[in-house]
């Protein structure tokens, strides 16, 4: 009612009800799901008109997840820890990669087993505590599948090294009006080991064998260490709790990025540039030569050439990489340090999907030899 956002009793809607609404349709293009995704226009429509709360688009829900058959009795009983939610959160169906993308279909958000492969570029699992300094708030970025949660204590107040952007009226000043720098390719912000790491895996399935096992490891060390640093607690004061739980966010934060860039180092392997490294956002004529170096015991000799596809990352843009360029011409050419591919393309088939003065990270992918490749090739869009 009127103390919408504050305690009380609440009603979590059954999927019969939801879909007796119609009000599903936009987002839930799932079928049956098994979670529903109630994003914020249709959440407010909701409201609106069903239970005239015109206030509650003026609240703090975000989204709502609805698992299929939950009633409000159910509701009471339903506990899922931590891990549970994750593993929620990281759902994504092999179908997705083998019948979408790269051209074919969208490929993001089309399926409740697709959860991981959404427009999410970080995500929180939180687990509250009585005493909110000690609330634990599990934090990943870019992908679910490929990226690991790292444990925080929001309420220490520590931004660890790599995280610190800008400040809270910066942000507020480019909410709407972002300058290109904040949102270029930049390997000093943590984000962007995470987000590079999880495109070189989304365009090439078969790297994610050498991520998982890894991120589980560094996640049960997590779990090992929040659970030593809890035992210490209770014979600390606030400010010793404080100055504990923000210096613990650090460590496990650089813990993470330090093992993450080793891994992303590890499997963005192939050597590969472009001719120039400024494309025009509106020059439609210009085109670009994309060179991939042949890796030492490689023969690599015989495209699949329809198969060879070259657009920016899904941080730089959705569309870009449902509408993946093809090339207009490709060769492979002897050189004295070894064999390269030269790809060419129409530069603005890539490009017209960037922002200019934006660094973004660009991908060429495809098959050669039976074997499918993916090398990240940064580009800067110019005007």
């Amino acid at each position: 009612g009127e103390n919408y956002g504050g305690t009380g009793r609440y009603r979590v809607y059954s999927k019969e009800e939801i879909y007796q609404d119609h009000w599903f349709a936009q987002s839930l293009i799932y079928g049956i799901p098994i979670w529903f995704d109630i994003e914020d226009d249709l959440l407010t429509w909701h409201y609106l008109e069903k239970h005239f709360l015109k206030r509650y688009k003026f609240g703090y829900v975000r989204k709502i997840l609805i698992l299929p058959g939950f009633n409000e009795d159910d509701a009471q009983d339903m506990v899922m820890g931590v891990q549970d939610v994750m593993r929620v959160l990281r759902i994504t169906n092999p179908e997705t990669y083998a019948t979408r993308g790269d051209g074919r279909a969208d490929a993001f958000h089309v399926s409740a087993v697709d959860i991981s492969r959404s427009q999410t570029r970080e995500s929180w699992v939180a687990n509250i505590a009585e005493d909110p300094l000690e609330t634990v708030m599990w934090r990943c970025s870019s992908y679910q599948d490929t990226g690991v949660y790292v444990p925080w204590f929001p309420m220490a107040g520590a931004i660890p090294e790599g995280y610190q952007w800008m400040d809270l009226e910066t942000a507020r000043k480019e909410h709407f009006a972002v300058r290109p720098e904040s949102i270029s390719l930049d390997f000093s912000r943590s984000y962007w080991t995470y987000a590079v790491l999880g495109e070189l895996v989304n365009f090439n399935r078969g790297l994610f064998a050498g991520v998982h096992a890894e991120r589980d490891a560094l996640e049960a060390y997590f779990r090992e260490e929040l659970g030593k640093l809890r035992a210490e607690l209770p014979g600390m004061d606030a400010e010793t709790k404080r100055a504990a739980l923000g210096r613990f966010t650090c460590e496990m934060c650089a813990e993470a990025d330090r093992r993450y860039r080793t891994i992303l180092a590890d499997i963005n392997c192939l050597e590969a540039h472009a001719s120039q490294n400024d494309l025009s956002v509106s020059d439609e004529e210009a085109t670009v030569k994309l060179t991939l170096k042949v890796p030492a015991g490689m023969a690599m000799r015989v495209p699949d050439a329809k198969s060879i596809l070259w657009s920016v990352g899904f941080s730089t843009s959705k569309p870009g990489v449902n509408e993946p360029a093809a090339p207009l011409a490709m060769q492979r050419i002897e050189t004295p340090s070894g064999a390269e591919w030269v790809f060419t393309f129409r530069a603005h088939d890539a490009a017209k999907f960037g922002i200019a003065g934006v660094t973004a990270d660009t991908y060429l992918r495809g098959v050669i030899d039976h074997q499918r490749f993916v090398a990240m090739i940064p580009v800067t869009f110019v005007a």
